[in-house]
């Protein structure tokens, strides 16, 4: 038997088997992962204040939703940056953030599939 993998998400493997007459069929549910994001990014783990970059999730799955999220570390409010597969981000306080993405689609609910972590710096500018 060989099985190929046509989707991503979890499904059930359900097999028949027959022998001398008699018939049993064995379920077994089964994860089929989620695909590895390719996500287009114009930083690294460290922006500048003030700047602003793009994250783009190239990997989309038709009928897809997708949330971006970006949170102060450690202890600042979540805030939804975008519903699109493509977010920019302007970044108008110092310290450590934290940018996820999340997917939801007829498979899985809010997984979690991207996370990055940003260390915003002052740019020797004015006094912020």
């Amino acid at each position: 038997m060989i099985l190929t993998r046509t989707g991503y998400g979890s499904t059930n493997l359900i097999v028949t088997i027959s022998y001398n007459g008699s018939t049993i069929v064995v379920t077994k549910p089964i994860d089929l992962g989620y695909p590895t994001p390719d996500i287009f990014t114009n930083v690294g783990s460290t922006a500048t204040f003030g700047g602003c970059y793009q994250f783009n999730y190239l990997s989309q799955v038709p009928g897809t939703t997708y949330k971006w999220q970006l949170k102060k570390m450690p202890s600042g409010p979540t805030q939804t940056v975008s519903t699109a597969a493509f977010a920019e981000l302007c970044f108008e306080a110092l310290g450590s953030h934290r940018l996820t993405l999340s997917i939801s689609n007829a498979c899985v609910t809010n997984q979690v599939v991207y996370t990055k972590n940003i260390n915003v710096v002052d740019d020797g500018g004015p006094i912020h």
